[in-house]
């Protein structure tokens, strides 16, 4: 298989048994904001949520106007510029604040997804600058580089390489595309020592379930089959569900041990050959208020192929440790038939990761 970029994603959220209130979901943005903008992409808590939300009487919205009103000193002195009670990460942290805000504005502000739109935007200059004064302070928070992945897609999206097509926009800033290609390499130099363990022993990885498509970092998260099957082809599963649905399939290794010869295929039209015979599972009936465990547990994730045309063979890669198999193979359907819709233009649309 081919080596591709893969952008990881945790997602440990707390099980939610009713609609949010409005200071719950002024909460979840202040998380995402700051997951964002507060934390190097090298460095990220394993569970913001449970660090911020610990106790909903620590959050304080004022906390974001705090950060804010640094950066009109920023803008207007410069990068080194010092005001009151200021550090420098708090200052690096306001810089990618701005960042978050302006590239957003952008994608609310214009449907046009095309070059010219992007030379016309006022701020497109501001972005790259005040992302590559983060990047120069040695702090490379997630929005940094998507801000980087997005310009590096102008290949494939325009036809054009950002640098040269946006001179006065790239020209004086060194550290940008540094930074981004340092995160790249990251990415692809853990993807391969992933892989490498993984082919040691791939059956205990990966759920056996055809099409399931659900993954673990480490050995024994999957739950193995109980039965003699032989220990290095021995399947293990996500779910009851899925062993279930792929018993079978499995019986006869299970219970005969490894068949000595392969049969002669007969091409009988009234049997279902073993090997393509599986038992679809309905993963879109999902019942919501099962979506999460019972308790914070095993990290799980799953790759999804990105729907972007611009950005062909990259994985989104979703991780949890509270989220349980099914509705993470629900999420990854949802963006199946994101893969499947028709587009009106290379790359179009408002997500961010387009």
């Amino acid at each position: 298989m081919q080596l591709t970029v893969v952008h990881d994603v945790s997602v440990d959220i707390p099980p939610r048994r009713r609609p949010f209130s409005e200071e719950e979901h002024a909460l979840e943005i202040y998380v995402i904001l700051t997951l964002e903008t507060c934390h190097d992409h090298r460095t990220q808590p394993s569970n913001i949520a449970r660090i911020v939300g610990r106790d909903k009487n620590d959050f304080v919205p004022d906390a974001i106007l705090g950060t804010l009103s640094e950066v009109a000193a920023i803008l207007t002195i410069g990068p080194a510029a010092r005001t009151c009670n200021s550090t420098l990460t708090l200052r690096l942290q306001s810089l990618a604040v701005v960042v978050w805000l302006l590239f957003r504005e952008y994608f609310r502000s214009t449907a046009a997804q095309s070059l010219h739109a992007v030379r016309s935007y006022g701020h497109t200059g501001n972005v790259v600058r005040f992302a590559d004064w983060c990047a120069q302070g040695g702090f490379v928070p997630p929005i940094v580089v998507r801000v980087a992945d997005w310009f590096a897609t102008f290949r494939v999206r325009f036809g054009v390489d950002a640098r040269t097509a946006l001179p006065d926009v790239f020209r004086h800033h060194r550290h940008f595309w540094p930074a981004y290609d340092a995160y790249v390499e990251r990415q692809l130099e853990a993807e391969r020592k992933r892989r490498a363990k993984v082919m040691k022993a791939p059956n205990l990885y990966a759920c056996a379930a055809s099409g399931c498509g659900i993954q673990a970092f480490k050995k024994g998260t999957l739950r193995q089959c109980g039965g003699d099957c032989p220990p290095e082809t021995k399947p293990a599963y996500c779910s009851v569900e899925c062993q279930a649905a792929h018993w079978n399939t499995h019986r006869f290794t299970c219970k005969e041990g490894v068949v000595e010869g392969p049969f002669k295929d007969d091409n009988d039209p009234d049997w279902e050959d073993i090997e393509t015979f599986d038992i679809v599972v309905p993963w879109r009936d999902i019942n919501f208020d099962e979506s999460w465990t019972t308790k914070r547990g095993r990290e799980l994730f799953i790759d999804i192929v990105n729907p972007s045309r611009a950005r062909m063979g990259e994985l989104l890669r979703v991780r949890s440790r509270t989220l349980n198999p099914t509705f993470l193979k629900w999420y990854d359907l949802m963006w199946a038939s994101k893969r499947r819709a028709p587009f009106k233009k290379i790359g179009a649309g408002e997500e961010l990761w387009d």
